[in-house]
């Protein structure tokens, strides 16, 4: 199967008040799997089938109606357009676009191209803190009405919900009045509403079919350079250059994506930047490792390497008695050498008797 893109979902997500008291279990990995799909984008607009969310998590297609209208009706996190089948993600800038630069810029400059709803634009930008990226945004709201001539009865402040209720961060959903026009990634003009039926049928069969394929299928070549991309930015902030993804792909003729993103991890882990994961990769590959198992059981062996031996802790009274010359045993020696002349002596004297008296 084909591996996912790496997002960024922070651990206080299970800490926030809305989520322990409000979501249950099965809100939860909804909503999980709405940050984390392989359809996300960076932009926090991206499209998606229901039928496909019902497939891969395995909720009837009841359950699934039943979760998207929760989520947009009560817990007011998401947006869903029905007609462009585009999900939009509240939260999604606060957390994802927060810093700019121009990887960044021409990634998201790129991917609001694609969206057909512009309303959709339009609900994520209060939640972005980053003023270059919440102007382009708005910038690419206003060129889609005025690029296709549909009158936008909606200001750029309104703050309407589509249902007529009212919340800062969330705005109304487009109103399709002027049915022969819309929008498409490539800004083609659709002339009736049932030709834009029929491409939006078709799109869904084929999604589905590609659902249907990725779960046959178990294993697929290994990395591509976009989730490589993705993973330099969910540890650097910032999309790889040209420069960068040069490297990436020299990286991936010795090494498995998974080992790449590993470097990647424990570098920015220390604080360090990519100059120092490509000196974890070089290291790697002359030491022979190229995959994340051997990546990983090095760092376990290096990482015990490091732990300091206990030493055993003298009193500073042995050690001074170590180095001092022990008196005693010597005067013993000595004492014992003057004990042992003293009998040699006494016993000679006996033998010297003893020849006397064979003598006689």
């Amino acid at each position: 199967m084909t591996k996912p893109k790496f997002r960024v979902v922070f651990t206080n997500f299970w800490e926030d008040a809305k989520v322990i008291e409000e979501l249950t279990p099965e809100d939860k990995l909804f909503f999980m799997y709405l940050l984390t799909n392989p359809k996300t984008k960076q932009i926090g607009i991206y499209q998606i089938t229901k039928k496909q969310v019902a497939f891969e998590l395995g909720y009837s297609m009841e359950s699934i109606n039943s979760l998207f209208d929760r989520f947009e009706n009560h817990h007011k996190l998401i947006t869903y357009n029905h007609d462009t089948r585009e999900i939009a993600i509240k939260n999604w800038g606060k957390y994802n676009l927060y810093k700019a630069g121009k990887p960044m810029v021409d990634c998201v400059t790129s991917e609001l191209k694609g969206v057909k709803d512009p309303e959709l634009i339009k609900y994520i930008a209060p939640s972005i803190k980053n003023e270059e990226l919440k102007q382009l945004f708005q910038i690419a709201y206003d060129t889609w009405y005025e690029s296709f001539n549909v009158t936008n009865n909606d200001k750029w402040n309104d703050t309407k919900e589509p249902n007529g209720r009212s919340d800062e961060m969330a705005f109304k959903t487009r109103e399709n009045k002027d049915s022969h026009v819309t929008s498409t990634c490539r800004g083609t003009e659709r002339d009736t509403s049932r030709g834009q039926q029929q491409q939006e049928q078709q799109q869904e069969q084929q999604q589905e079919q590609e659902v249907v394929v990725a779960k046959e299928v178990e294993s697929q070549p290994a990395a591509t350079t976009t989730n490589l991309s993705d993973g330099y930015f969910n540890c650097y902030g910032q999309l790889p250059n040209q420069y960068q993804l040069n490297d990436l792909n020299e990286y991936r003729e010795s090494l498995e994506q998974d080992a790449i993103l590993f470097a990647m991890i424990k570098a920015s882990d220390q604080g360090k930047s990519f100059g120092y994961a490509k000196g974890i990769m070089n290291n790697w590959i002359k030491e022979g490792i190229t995959t994340y198992d051997g990546a990983l059981q090095e760092q376990k062996q290096f990482s015990q390497s490091k732990q300091p031996q206990q030493k055993e802790v003298l009193p500073k009274w042995f050690k001074e008695q170590k180095h001092e010359p022990d008196v005693s045993k010597e005067q013993s020696y000595e004492s014992s050498e003057v004990e042992n002349a003293e009998l040699k002596q006494f016993f000679g004297s006996f033998s010297k008797q003893g020849e006397v008296h064979e003598k006689h």
